[in-house]
Order: structure tokens, then C-alpha cells, then sequence
């Protein structure tokens, strides 16, 4: 449980840190509470418990709301090595739990945003 809190803070550190270097006002909905405004960025965060096992409903979701979202956070993905998941239009960065069935992150990126990877060991 320690190292999923560990891995979950570091992927919102992350993309803070993004959000801050590329601020970028957008409008949104009023009514819509599927997503979250930080520093003008759309973010959509979900516990997906097996994205597999939900790809249609998030794909649906995703055909609705297309390119809605500037940066998608998917918590609880069950995604091993084999397995591909992506979105057209963004850039995929995963981290897969290797030592259990259950776990795993994936954070999608809008492709026109610059993207910098900051590796673990840099933010110990």
C-alpha cells in the first residue's frame, strides 16, 4: 500500500509540475464534474480497477468527450508487459505493477503538450 501511495504522489508531482511549465487557459462546462480544472488543464483521474475489463465503457467515454481531457490518470490498470493500451492523439507512459495481478498506472498526455519524463531516482 506504501509504494502504490508512493507511485500515485509521484504521478500527481509530475504532472503538477507539467501544468505549471505549460499553462494553458481552456474553457469548460459548468455542468461537467467528469474532470477536473488545474492551472487551465483538463484531467480526468480514474480507478479503473482493470481498464481491460473496461476498455468499452472508457472508450465510449472517450469517443463522447474526444480530446475533452489534457491529461487522463488511470489508477488500478491490472496492465502487464504484453498487454498495449493507447488512445490516438495522446502519448501513453505507463508503470505496470510487475510483482502482483493487481496495480498499475497509466497517464496520458495530449500529444501537442511537451512532454518531459522525470525518472524515480531524480525525485528522491
Amino acid at each position: 500500500m506504501i509504494i502504490s501511495v508512493k507511485i500515485i504522489c509521484m504521478q500527481i508531482t509530475v504532472i503538477v509540475l507539467l501544468l505549471i511549465a505549460l499553462y494553458r487557459p481552456t474553457e469548460m462546462s459548468a455542468t461537467c464534474n467528469s474532470f477536473n480544472t488545474i492551472c487551465g488543464f483538463s484531467v480526468l483521474q480514474w480507478n479503473c480497477n482493470g481498464i481491460i475489463a473496461h476498455q468499452n465503457e472508457f472508450r465510449r467515454y472517450s469517443e463522447l468527450n474526444a480530446h475533452k481531457h489534457d491529461i487522463i490518470c488511470l489508477q488500478e490498470t491490472f496492465l502487464k508487459a504484453g498487454k498495449i493500451f493507447s488512445i490516438p492523439g495522446y502519448v501513453t507512459v505507463r508503470q505496470d505493477r510487475l510483482e502482483h495481478s493487481k496495480g498499475g498506472l497509466l497517464s496520458m498526455i495530449k500529444r501537442i503538450l511537451c512532454l518531459h519524463r522525470v525518472h524515480r531516482h531524480a525525485l528522491q
